[in-house]
């Protein structure tokens, strides 16, 4: 049987009942009642919800990409066909690559340095030939440091290296730097200072 829903509504475009019959001679209306229009709609009258089988079920429409899905994963997780020499002209062995970088490129440890002067905080990893596998490296390893108070590339004359453990809490994880710190301006700037317009946030 088909399914009718019952709405009952003023509809202020469609010419509505005359009122006036109801009116007295002192201008009262004695009976409103049965003065609402009613309306009968059924189903044909609600617009067809558009489906889409990637949306209602995603499992399905993934499940004949899984095979390739999981060689690709596999494929990350080792050197990825990857040459064993670095692509810039340098053209030394390859074994780093970068986590938080796109294409994941394996790079010679030189380059990876120069491509991240101004990201000390990517997740560096290189590839052990021993165990097949890759192993985290920090930048500072590799020989990146942070200079403050100078435009990036530019050391200060009078730099002077931090005295503790420099360790930088991120989103990605804990992280290591190497770091100095400008002794060159007149009047110096304080050390949290220069910290704080580098976009670092000091903690005792």
């Amino acid at each position: 049987m088909e399914q009718s829903v019952a709405v009952s509504a003023m509809l202020p475009d469609t010419p509505g009942p005359d009122l006036t019959a109801n009116k007295t001679a002192d201008g009262d209306f004695n009976d409103l009642e049965g003065t609402s229009a009613e309306y009968q709609f059924t189903q044909d009258d609600v617009p067809p919800h558009t489906r889409y089988e990637s949306s209602d079920a995603p499992m399905k429409t993934w499940l004949p990409f899984r095979e390739e899905y999981l060689d690709e994963l596999s494929r990350w997780s080792g050197r990825g066909g990857s040459s064993s020499r670095c692509p810039a002209p340098c053209g030394k062995p390859a074994a780093f690559r970068c986590k938080d970088c796109c294409l994941g490129q394996l790079l010679c440890s030189a380059c990876v340095v120069k491509h991240h002067q101004g990201m000390p905080l990517h997740r560096i990893q290189e590839w052990s030939l021993d165990h097949a596998r890759f192993d985290r490296r920090s930048l500072s390893e590799l020989g990146l440091t942070v200079q403050f108070g100078h435009a990036m590339g530019r050391p200060c004359a009078r730099r002077q290296s931090a005295t503790k453990d420099f360790v930088v809490l991120h989103l990605n994880g804990i992280h290591k730097i190497s770091v100095f710190f400008c002794h060159c301006q007149h009047p110096e700037v304080p050390h949290h200072v220069q910290l704080l317009r580098a976009g670092f946030w000091p903690a005792p």
